[in-house]
């Protein structure tokens, strides 16, 4: 049986660099002890950092939660400056030193007023250094753990709670907080019923036509191909479910498209899954409620919605943050 403990460890002051901001922010560290239904044996405690303005009222103000990309990752979603290979130092991103878009992120929407919730998956065993992988379905398990926490500690309703989630994050968003009262995407992967990888749409020989900009950006790029490619050629429902070790859920686009909520999705040209973008206007304009989506897409910006040189990366562009402080205040002002 699942094992749900919340220690408040710390209540102090936010420790992130909020020049200008008007009010004090709280800070909460709290731990998730919890043993994984298909690992009884294993008992793991996770982070989540809840971070609320001065003046926060859970009635009358909304809580952004942050789901990380990928399956691994912690509260502040920290990518190193490098890696060892060889006994050589690798480079990952373009100064090498580390990315914290997480606490970025809090950052920004801290000073516009909204309380900020993160979370992390990363835990080790006892005699090992290196972070134990979880599967999918154990992630979407966490986080229902961690929505449970944010309402339980906010004291705060489902309905007033906004999902922010980055790549694998906005599909585990969608999945575990169908009803929230909105939902941004940021590189979304998997978020429409597309599987087919994006190169081979793109360079398939049976698109005969050419791509469209969806972008407007005057060129069109390998993201336009693919998806002008799959809403041609009617590929945009090649699979019923998501399926993931075994487990299926419904597809990020159909919730939310029933979910009657607004959607913002951003995407950068550089980054393979912005094919999803142009597949979830086309679905949503297929059910009557493109109004509720808003797409951006950022010009010469990757995955992480930063530049890339030589395949490194930096942090996530401050036009991308404000492009969602800015939608943020305009749907759901504080």
């Amino acid at each position: 049986m699942s094992i749900l403990n919340l220690i408040a460890v710390s209540l102090c002051t936010l420790p992130l660099h909020l020049a200008g901001c008007a009010s004090s922010p709280q800070h909460q560290s709290l731990t998730i002890t919890h043993t994984f239904k298909s690992s009884p044996d294993q008992t793991n405690n996770y982070p989540v950092l809840i971070d609320t303005p001065e003046n926060f009222n859970p009635n009358t103000s909304f809580a952004i939660i942050l789901f990380h990309g990928g399956y691994l990752s912690d509260p502040h979603w920290t990518v190193p400056g490098t890696y060892t290979q060889d006994g050589r130092e690798i480079p990952i991103t373009r100064d090498s030193k580390p990315t914290t878009d997480a606490d970025n992120l809090a950052a920004a929407l801290l000073n516009a007023g909204y309380a900020v919730v993160r979370y992390g998956s990363i835990h080790t065993d006892k005699n090992q250094s290196q972070p134990r992988p979880i599967t999918f379905p154990q992630t979407v398990e966490l986080a229902q753990l961690v929505l449970k926490a944010t309402y339980e500690n906010l004291s705060i309703h489902p309905a007033r709670c906004i999902t922010l989630g980055h790549s694998l994050g906005a599909t585990r968003a969608a999945i575990t907080a169908p009803d929230a009262a909105a939902h941004i995407i940021l590189a979304g992967a998997y978020i429409t019923p597309t599987m087919t990888s994006p190169h081979k749409l793109a360079q398939d020989p049976q698109s005969d036509t050419p791509a469209q900009d969806y972008d407007r950006s005057g060129t069109t790029d390998p993201f336009e191909q693919a998806a002008h490619h799959a809403i041609t050629n009617d590929k945009t429902k090649t699979h019923d479910i998501f399926t993931n070790n075994n487990h299926t859920y419904p597809w990020p686009s159909d919730t939310l498209i029933e979910s009657d909520s607004p959607t913002l999705a951003i995407w950068g040209s550089l980054d393979p899954t912005s094919y999803h973008g142009p597949v979830l206007e086309h679905l949503f304009k297929q059910a009557d409620k493109q109004s509720l989506l808003t797409t951006h897409y950022f010009p010469e910006r990757g995955h992480n919605l930063s530049t890339e040189e030589n395949n490194r990366i930096d942090k996530i562009d401050p036009a991308v943050v404000q492009s969602i402080i800015n939608w943020l205040s305009e749907h759901f002002p504080n």
